[in-house]
């Protein structure tokens, strides 16, 4: 896509299937490509029942229990985001709410994590 081409562009539990630098490469696509902004949610691992599913699942799951809501925050800013928004979600699986993930909701920290990137307060990156 050229440069600007959507107001906004959106992942979610995506990034931490990446491997290597790919997640942060991934980031500064959205951001070259967005003329609004970057919405990014991904899984917490603060959330025991999510870190302990995504140790379990790794060859699917990747990175998973690398991913927080500071390691996000982090590759936004590396990316030059100036982060507008970011909270916890209890909910936000995609692919429905499981059994699992309704009892994630409600140990410890929320599952998941959605944080937004201005990107015309950015700095370039």
């Amino acid at each position: 896509f050229p440069d600007d081409a959507f107001d906004l562009v959106y992942t979610c539990h995506t990034l931490h299937h990446l491997e290597n630098n790919w997640p942060t490469y991934a980031i500064q696509e959205m951001k070259r490509i967005a003329r609004k902004y970057v919405v990014i949610v991904e899984i917490n691992n603060t959330n025991l029942p999510m870190f302990l599913l995504s140790v379990a699942l790794k060859s699917v799951e990747i990175n998973a229990f690398k991913y927080n809501r500071g390691r996000v925050t982090r590759m936004m800013e590396d990316a030059g985001l100036s982060l507008c928004h970011q909270q916890d979600l209890s909910r936000g699986y995609l692919s429905g709410e499981s059994f699992l993930h309704r009892i994630a909701a409600h140990i410890g920290s929320p599952p998941y994590n959605i944080l937004i990137g201005d990107v015309s307060d950015a700095t370039p990156g």
